[in-house]
């Protein structure tokens, strides 16, 4: 078995929503959502013997849809890739969807849960072998802004564990 958990991933959430009757999220309507984050990360080290520079950029891309009722009680489905680029050959990516169930506040502050199902876990990039049969959980806690009618932007913390139960190391049985 193996463990995939990420705590305080830290993301930008950049969500449009189109509501039905208001400009309020807090009135109800369809969300359709876009998550993104970038980090690029350059380490220099020296010692007596020379110096070194190591790269890594890591990509979160994610996407959401679902439904807010007036209530504030929102109904809907993710699925995020999260790929870390370190220039070599190795190039971890995480990818899985989502069912969620969440509560956006009369402040526009929101509160979501949700259950991972399916996740896969790669470690090389274009190879076979993989982490497969992944569950668990994420929880976001974030705030949203709006920019216009039915235009809002926001940040969130992201708390999620997945567990994987089979790995399959590319060859053919």
């Amino acid at each position: 078995m193996f463990k995939a958990g990420q705590v305080g991933l830290l993301s930008i959430v950049v969500s449009a929503v189109l509501l039905t009757s208001s400009t309020a999220l807090s009135a109800g309507g369809i969300l359709l959502g876009a998550n993104a984050f970038y980090d690029a990360r350059e380490t220099k080290s020296s010692s007596s013997t020379g110096s070194s520079t190591s790269k890594q950029d890591q990509t979160y891309l994610g996407a959401q849809a679902g439904y807010i009722t007036s209530s504030g009680v929102y109904l809907g489905a993710l699925y995020e890739n999260d790929t870390i680029d370190t220039g070599g050959t190795t190039k971890p990516t995480l990818t899985y969807f989502a069912g969620t169930l969440g509560y956006i506040f009369q402040n526009d502050c929101f509160i979501n849960g949700s259950y991972i199902p399916r996740a896969e876990y790669s470690q090389y990039s274009g190879a076979n072998d993989k982490w497969t049969l992944g569950s668990g959980y994420q929880i976001d806690v974030g705030l949203l802004h709006d920019l216009a009618e039915s235009f809002y932007v926001g940040v969130q913390i992201t708390h999620r564990n997945i567990e994987f139960k089979n790995y399959n190391n590319g060859s053919k049985t």
